[in-house]
């Protein structure tokens, strides 16, 4: 589930997002390779609106489904593409997600340390 709030007096909005993924190949290779099968992850996910607080559910929203594929490098990036179909007459037809993001190891700990907290 979803919720949104814009800040200029909107009301809240709602959506969700339903998917499922597994990486091509699950056994890990001992050797440090950026494209053997386990760096890639294949999945489907379906998205879309489900209204505000004045009109709850799928009456005029926009809906869903693509394919995703994810390429995780060694050094911690991975890039992620996602071709979309609109499912409805409210969709666009076609939507082309992509994505870049950064792993930081540790995270958590990390900041509870700045805040002086000790797990």
């Amino acid at each position: 589930m979803i919720a949104a709030k814009n800040l200029s007096n909107e009301p809240w909005e709602f959506g969700y997002t339903l998917g499922t993924s597994r990486p091509l190949k699950l056994a890990a290779s001992a050797k440090r390779c950026s494209f053997c099968p386990q760096n890639f992850t294949a999945g489907i996910e379906m998205y879309g609106g489900l209204g505000d607080r004045h009109s709850f559910g799928l009456k005029d929203t926009s809906q869903y489904l693509a394919p995703v594929a994810a390429w995780n490098l060694p050094s911690g990036w991975t890039f992620h593409v996602s071709p979309g179909f609109g499912l409805n007459s409210n969709s666009h037809g076609f939507l082309l997600r992509w994505g870049l993001s950064y792993e930081i190891a540790g995270f958590g700990e990390r900041v509870s340390h700045l805040f002086g907290r000790d797990r």
